[in-house]
Formats: C-alpha cells, structure tokens, sequence
C-alpha cells in the first residue's frame, strides 16, 4: 500500500522553517493503516521514520505526546523486523534504516546492536548504490523525503 493523500499533506505541511506540528498527527494516522494491516513499503518507511525523529527530537519541536513517546522504540523496531529481512536489495531502505540507527542508537535501546546494524546497512547500500542514492529520490515524499533528501545531498559520492 502506497501513502495516503492525507498523510502527505500533514508531513508536506510539517516541511521548512514556517512549518505546522502536523508530525504526531501523521505518526498516529500510519500507525492506525499499519496496525490495520497496511503494510506497504510507503507506509512502513514513513512509520519508522517518523517514530525514530519524534523519539530524537525534542517534544517542543515535534509535539509529541508523553503518552505516545514510550511506545516509539517498539514501533520503530516493529517496523524494521518486518521490512528488513526482505531489503537485501533495496537500497533505499538500507540507506534510512542505516542512517537512522548509525545518527541515533542510544535512542532506539541496544546501542551497541543499532550502531552494528547501521555499519551492516550502510555497507550492504553503497554495494548495491556505490556512488550512493541521489537526492531525486526523495522528492514529492514528504517530511521524510525531505528529510532524507538533505542527507542524501550531502552524502559522499564515488
């Protein structure tokens, strides 16, 4: 299943300096299509995506609620044990999930497990990208393609 129209708008309303606090609204919407059974790559990259930022952001920037942040490592995870066992070759999900874990371990539990995740990831990317993905890839996504956009114009190229 691809992303919704409605979760677009709310992270494509989240995006730059004037941006809306539409994140947790978003977050809460995924989680409901996942737990629904939407378990479309779309869905489960922005999911994980937005539970790790609200999990490493401070709650006056993402305004999430105290109730919801408790739960985001186990989402996060959930996520990941269900799409990474089949990203051997999708570069793509290698790239975010390694660069999540590799920028925010400590806050995923297991630091030491996430940070060799994020070097096996990344590794596992540039065999498959080796000049690395190119920031189109993340246009029109969003807050996440937004996000990964940025990094992925800095990244080193080959």
């Amino acid at each position: 299943m691809s992303l919704t129209a409605d979760v677009l708008a709310l992270e494509n309303r989240a995006i730059g300096r004037g941006g809306e606090q539409t994140l947790p609204l978003a977050y809460e919407r995924l989680l409901e299509q996942w737990r629904g059974g939407a378990r479309g790559r779309e869905v489960a990259l922005h999911l994980a995506f937005l539970a790790l930022y609200m999990l490493a952001e401070p709650p006056f920037l993402t305004r999430a609620s105290e109730a919801v942040v408790p739960s985001l490592p186990a989402v996060f995870s959930e996520v990941h044990d269900y799409l990474l066992p089949r990203a051997d070759d999708d570069a793509e999900v290698l790239y975010v999930f390694g660069l999540m874990a590799d920028l925010f371990p400590w806050v995923l539990g297991g630091e030491h497990t996430w940070e060799a995740r994020a070097q096996t990831y990344l590794r596992k990317y540039r065999t498959i990208e080796p000049a690395g993905l190119r920031p189109e890839v993340f246009a029109g996504r969003g807050f996440y393609g937004d996000y990964f956009a940025g990094h992925a114009s800095r990244q080193k190229r080959t």
